[in-house]
């Protein structure tokens, strides 16, 4: 049991210096073949995830448990085609795969927009939003 624990030891302490330091990961790369290098980028991506919180969505996100589903729509793209044309996109989305678009886009800060029961009033709120965004810096290009 003891040389058990030691040895889950001895390869942790391996294990974070190939996360820290890349010449060092090249190295065992170089020894252990292609077997590691697929492994190095899931071991980065864990080591990503398990960084604290510095702010992005992302790492925000990943702690959250209750996660809603992907958008459908991606408003701010949508937009630069025109506002009737993300109106369309949106016309067949219904009230929750609107909320999923409001959330994901981060486009109520108050959480007041996921309360709304009215389709519309939803829809409007991402189209004002989506336009008021697509023109920000307007004021810089000439």
């Amino acid at each position: 049991m003891n040389i058990d624990r030691r040895l889950k030891e001895l390869l942790n302490v391996i294990l974070d210096e190939v996360r820290q330091n890349p010449a060092f990961a090249e190295r065992v790369t170089a020894v252990l073949g292609d077997a590691i290098g697929s492994q190095r980028g899931k071991t980065r991506e864990r080591a990503e995830k398990s960084k604290p919180f510095e702010g992005t969505a992302t790492t925000r996100e990943s702690k959250r448990g209750n996660r809603r589903a992907t958008a459908l729509v991606d408003p701010i793209r949508e937009i630069e085609r025109g506002e009737h044309h993300l109106r369309n996109r949106l016309a067949p989305l219904d009230l929750e795969q609107l909320r999923d678009v409001v959330a994901e886009y981060r486009m109520d800060p108050n959480k007041l927009v996921m309360k709304w029961k009215d389709r519309e009033r939803v829809v409007d709120h991402i189209l004002s939003t989506s336009i008021s965004r697509g023109r920000k810096g307007d004021a810089f290009r000439a």
